[in-house]
């Protein structure tokens, strides 16, 4: 599994402050992007997946690449 997410951000709470008053912010990024890389096992009804997702920095400090993992387990009924 391969997968490639980008996104233009308007206005992100956490990097711009609040709306309706003057609060705290960074020099965002407007475009990013994640990417996903995984494998999925199937057997029967059962689907187990394991996936590692990059993400583009956010803002222009940010030193560190967000890099996460997630396993997905499921079944058909």
């Amino acid at each position: 599994m391969i997968s490639l997410d980008a996104r233009a951000v308007a206005h992100d709470v956490t990097l711009d402050g609040n709306a309706w008053k003057r609060t705290g912010n960074v020099d965002k990024r407007v475009i990013v992007a994640d990417l996903a890389l995984g494998v999925t096992l199937s057997h029967g009804l059962w689907k187990l997946t394991f996936a590692r997702y990059s993400r583009t920095r956010e803002f222009a400090s940010q030193q560190l690449r967000p890099v996460f993992g997630s396993v997905t387990i499921s079944r058909r009924f």
